[in-house]
């Protein structure tokens, strides 16, 4: 969401799926039914094959199981598994961990888990659209809510070229605030020079609190290149630039990371690509919304995203987002994913 003010192509893998696979029912949910196209990549929804036994269908939003309760290169590596145990919370609301930078024992309060695939705008249990203007701020553009699509296939955010190059933009946030725990999304990435697409959390003074954050980004002038940074109290770890084995703008991809006492771990397809040192002083303390955008900034932005030339609009898709609190069970957007991973085709 903030990405440094300078910083910043592998080919695509061809040919990749990305579905999802719905199985058995969730809870008291009633699973209704409906037939989806894939159109192609040029069109304005990506569609997503849900699938339960056999059937095409589409699963409504709904909460998870209750819990028991300075930027660098580096080549793309593969680091373990794609899960990671964490500690079991001692309540359903909160999570006791030992801060590393002051040794005190505190409570870091989280929502329950959810997850959605975005599909009903009317009645959306966990996100809203974002609408207010960003005049004081670094965003080029102001939030728009009819820059925000929802249908049965997901939900599109486009960023979009008014009259004299100015710009309004998408963005989705979540109506709680969330924890220490495992955030998971599929999405696909905006292209065009000037656009970047982020999934991150976020809180700050607005809400009375430090600057605590954890973003996944990509600019659009570079979309086979994922950007990782995290803040806390308005100070920024470092900044990730990993090279990926390929195109986030070409189809959806899945993305995720987990946020545990002291330390932060991203993946993207199931695989471990990078994590934080132990004690790493910059891990977010505070909990925050969870947000979904695709923007442009000032032009002071533009040594970092370059200067916007997608055209009249870009989109970035968004097909699932989840959240698992530590030591909860649920359902997640991993559970539905299968792709053609291709960091196992490679090994």
């Amino acid at each position: 969401m903030t990405g440094p003010p300078g910083s910043s192509s592998l080919r695509s893998a061809k040919e990749l799926s990305a579905d999802i696979f719905v199985y058995g029912a969730l809870g008291l949910l009633t699973f209704a039914g409906i037939a989806l196209t894939s159109p192609g990549l040029g069109q304005k929804i990506m569609s997503l094959d849900v699938v339960t036994r056999g059937e095409v269908q589409r699963v409504i939003d709904v909460p998870s199981g209750q819990p028991p309760v300075s930027p660098t290169r580096q080549p793309y590596p593969i680091m373990g598994p794609p899960r990671v145990a964490m500690a079991a919370a001692p309540s359903q609301n909160s999570v006791r961990t030992i801060d590393p930078g002051t040794a005190d024992l505190t409570t870091l309060r989280s929502d329950p888990g959810f997850i959605t695939l975005f599909g009903d705008p009317m009645r959306d249990a966990f996100f809203e659209r974002s609408t207010h203007k960003n005049t004081t701020s670094f965003y080029g553009g102001d939030w728009m809510a009819d820059n925000v699509v929802q249908s049965a296939q997901g939900a599109q955010l486009f960023i979009r070229r008014g009259p004299s190059d100015t710009f309004t933009m998408g963005e989705m946030r979540t109506l709680a605030l969330y924890g220490f725990g495992r955030y998971e999304v599929v999405m696909r990435a905006a292209r065009g020079d000037g656009s970047v697409s982020a999934f991150f959390t976020y809180t700050g003074p607005h809400e009375s609190n430090p600057h605590d954050e954890i973003d996944i980004e990509f600019l659009g002038k570079d979309t086979t290149k994922l950007h990782l940074n995290y803040w806390r109290n308005g100070r920024t770890g470092d900044h990730i630039i990993l090279d990926l084995p390929f195109d986030a703008a070409e189809g959806l991809y899945h993305y995720a990371f987990e946020w545990t006492p002291g330390r932060l771990r991203w993946f993207v397809e199931g695989e471990l690509v990078h994590e934080t040192a132990p004690g790493d002083r910059f891990i977010p303390a505070t909990p925050a919304r969870v947000f979904a955008s695709v923007w442009t900034g000032k032009p002071d932005r533009r040594a970092w995203h370059g200067t916007p030339t997608f055209g009249r609009e870009s989109a970035m898709d968004l097909a699932c987002a989840s959240f698992t609190p530590s030591g909860a069970t649920g359902r997640a957007c991993s559970d539905f994913y299968l792709s053609a991973n291709p960091f196992r085709a490679a090994r």
